[in-house]
């Protein structure tokens, strides 16, 4: 893939991934802002809630004080009612009574029914417990209410009768309708059962029906939480964000149509939208003045930066490849010392050499790769003469593992080149085939053109070179060779690309490999 067609698709990925970051940004902005209006609607349900739990908590506590009235406990309905009379004016309940642990009323103050209603909390309230029922329907909507149920103790702290009280609905209301709500916006208070305490239009939708009560279900979830639903009296899907009443099994929900809450986000997004917008423009305008400058700059600094991971991967491989012999020669060393003045084994000595010539030969190729390039010196080459030259060079390595060496010259081509460092190039590349090809095996060397470029092809009928490792030839100290540094072919990647050319290998398992140089040719006018 040439440079053009990078730049191609890195134009392509830069627009997905600006594209993606903002479409994240946006979808993080809304959810913040659709969060943010969750949190204010869930702060007025709150203040609802907090002047319900308040309200009655209070109610709640005075009853529980006067609870503990002797003239309450006596259980004399003499002595009992003018107590309730005087509760039901200070408190504002709408009827008192008191009763048994049977539910048998033993006293009542106004209009206080002859049946406990809502058994459920009266049980609980006969265990000892303070409770606020949900919503007790004696005769219709108008005489409807909460009851406070509060247990009487005697003095061994034993439940023996409970107190009752009543509180309209109006009081509720009166609570739940002071909240301030923007427009498109009710609040709504239900009970556990789901039917409705307060609601704007409660005249219009009571009795509840079924499926009503049915979907106020969805509120009932541990905690404080918000839904989108469609709602069951308009059928328009709705915001829903809903509080719990503490001590109750109640809910206080406010809805808003989703319709209104998509154009809050957006109203209030408006003029972030515009700054943003105002500077995505000014951010193009000005990539578009630094394009070129910032390119340059990335690639000055990803040669720097190839550079410096070439230096490590050099100190990294040189450390590598000479510790190892340096090792054994200090561990011959070591044993020479021990044996004090006793003859010193010729093979031990012959090691060393060995290990010592090994050093030697790995820093000549380090040196050559390493030291700073000679500057070419370009002139005319016959390739067809420098190859007939490195053959022959190569024919008595060759004869020696018993390889053919066989070349296909075709016409004479000429490059623009260093005779000296071309010839160098080949001499490593058909070394490394006739090393590569089993005995008995061959080496084709072709000459070819290609358009503008002369071809050199090297291949040999070896085991080839697995697909993992292509990527990595090339790369100093990389080797598939039990005695090579990886160096060599290091050398002619160098070579080869500041001759403007290239190097390409072909290679599958067991079908031998295909080194191909291609090099411009030379045009009429003089090498410079």
């Amino acid at each position: 893939m040439n440079i053009r067609s990078w730049d191609f698709w890195a134009r392509i990925l830069t627009i997905v991934v600006v594209t993606a970051i903002i479409v994240g940004l946006g979808a993080a902005y809304f959810t913040a802002k659709y969060r943010a209006l969750v949190a204010e609607q869930r702060s007025s349900t709150r203040q609802v809630a907090n002047d319900l739990e308040l309200n009655f908590n209070g109610r709640l506590l005075a009853l529980n004080l006067l609870a503990t009235d002797p003239d309450i406990r006596s259980l004399d309905p003499n002595r009992v009612r003018p107590k309730l009379g005087q509760a039901m004016q200070v408190l504002e309940f709408c009827r008192m009574g008191l009763a048994d642990l049977h539910g048998n009323v033993i006293v009542d103050g106004r209009d206080a029914p002859i049946r406990i209603p809502d058994p459920v909390s009266f049980s609980a309230a006969a265990q000892g417990r303070l409770v606020i029922s949900d919503r007790i329907t004696v005769n219709g909507l108008e005489d409807a209410f909460v009851s406070l149920r509060v247990p009487v103790f005697d003095d061994n702290g034993h439940v023996i009768a409970v107190l009752l009280a009543g509180v309209a609905l109006d009081e509720v209301a009166k609570i739940a309708g002071i909240a301030p709500v923007k427009s498109q916006h009710y609040i709504f208070v239900i009970d556990s059962a789901g039917r409705f305490l307060y609601h704007p239009r409660i005249k219009e939708i009571y009795p509840e029906k079924h499926e009503l009560t049915i979907s106020g279900q969805r509120f009932f979830v541990p905690g404080d939480g918000y839904v989108v639903a469609s709602s069951y009296l308009d059928d328009l899907e709705k915001l829903f964000v809903f509080t719990t009443v503490k001590n109750t099994g109640w809910r206080v929900v406010m809805a808003t149509p989703i319709a209104e809450v998509y154009a809050i986000l957006l109203r209030d997004s408006l003029p972030t939208i515009g700054v943003l917008c105002l500077i995505g423009v000014s951010l193009g305008l000005i990539y578009g003045r630094v394009r070129q400058a910032r390119r340059y700059r990335e690639l000055v600094e990803a040669m720097r930066l190839e550079r410096l991971a070439s230096v490590g991967q050099l100190a990294a491989g040189i450390a590598h490849e000479i510790r190892n012999p340096l090792t054994s020669v200090k561990g011959f060393i070591q044993l020479i010392m021990v044996r004090g003045e006793r003859p010193v084994p010729r093979e031990h000595l012959e090691i060393i050499q060995v290990e010592i010539e090994r050093i030697e030969k790995l820093i000549r190729e380090f040196h050559l790769l390493a030291r700073p390039p000679q500057v070419p010196q370009f002139a005319a080459v016959n390739l067809r003469s420098v190859l007939n030259n490195v053959i022959l060079l190569m024919e008595s390595l060759a004869l020696g593992k018993n390889v053919a060496l066989e070349f296909m010259p075709g016409e004479d081509v000429a490059v623009c080149g260093d005779v000296s460092q071309l010839k160098q190039v080949w001499i490593n590349l058909v070394r490394n085939a006739i090393e590569a090809a089993p005995k008995g095996g061959s080496v084709y060397i072709a000459l070819r053109t290609d358009g503008d470029r002369a071809v050199v092809s090297v291949t040999d009928n070896g085991p080839g070179i697995p697909e993992d490792i292509l990527p990595h030839l090339g790369t100093p100290f990389f080797t598939t060779k039990a005695e090579g540094t990886g160096l060599g072919l290091s050398v002619c990647y160098s070579i080869v690309q500041r001759h403007g050319g290239s190097i390409r290998v072909d290679s599958r398992p067991g079908e031998g490999a295909t080194f191909t140089v291609q090099l411009p040719l030379a045009n009429n006018t003089a090498c410079i």
